[in-house]
């Protein structure tokens, strides 16, 4: 059923409908049922699975190599982040949009992206802080994202969209899907 819906909504509307009129809304509630104890984290766990699958294979048809010559994109989660789906749609959607995608998925040590800078020039950073533990580091992790890749815009995508970063120029914070599709405009 799964693989039916999904399939036949990419058949009828663009992708970004899709993830906020269907997968959004999906997991959301399944995220609700996770923390009331309604299912198991084996029934969460199956369903993200197959969501990622599908983005992983929609990501591979979109053949990134044709967008070398455009504008870099950093993707990752920092260290102890592991809500991978936001991410993956984010990158399908700049592949969508003719980006060039370095994507490092979840939990990135941050002195480990320093090597990056020695093979791209990379144009933005994105990555996502949804756990409490990465928000509470968010200022650590701008900053030394900042300093290590000076005067790359950097965007942190956050569900707590109060959140004020002083004295980054290069900054955003953004909270929803709507705020990263005006990004790419």
């Amino acid at each position: 059923l799964f693989n039916k819906v999904f399939n036949d909504s990419l058949l009828e509307y663009d992708t970004l409908y899709v993830y906020k009129n269907i997968l959004l809304p999906a997991l959301n509630r399944i995220g609700y049922l996770w923390l009331t104890n309604e299912i198991l984290p084996s029934q969460e766990h199956f369903i993200s699975e197959l969501i990622k699958q599908k983005l992983y294979s929609r990501i591979d048809n979109s053949n990134n190599d044709k967008n070398i010559d455009k504008e870099v994109w950093l993707l990752f989660l920092p260290e102890g982040e592991h809500h991978e789906i936001g991410l993956l749609m984010a990158n399908l959607m700049l592949n969508e949009n003719d980006k060039f995608v370095i994507y490092l998925g979840q939990s990135v040590p941050l002195d480990s992206l320093n090597i990056l800078k020695d093979y791209y020039t990379i144009n933005r950073i994105l990555f996502f802080a949804v756990a409490n533990s990465t928000i509470n580091k968010l200022n650590e992790i701008v900053s030394y994202l900042d300093n290590s890749f000076s005067g790359v815009e950097i965007i942190s995508v956050t569900r707590q969209n109060k959140i004020s970063l002083e004295g980054f120029k290069n900054v955003k914070i953004i909270s929803t899907i709507d705020d990263f599709n005006a990004i790419l405009k």
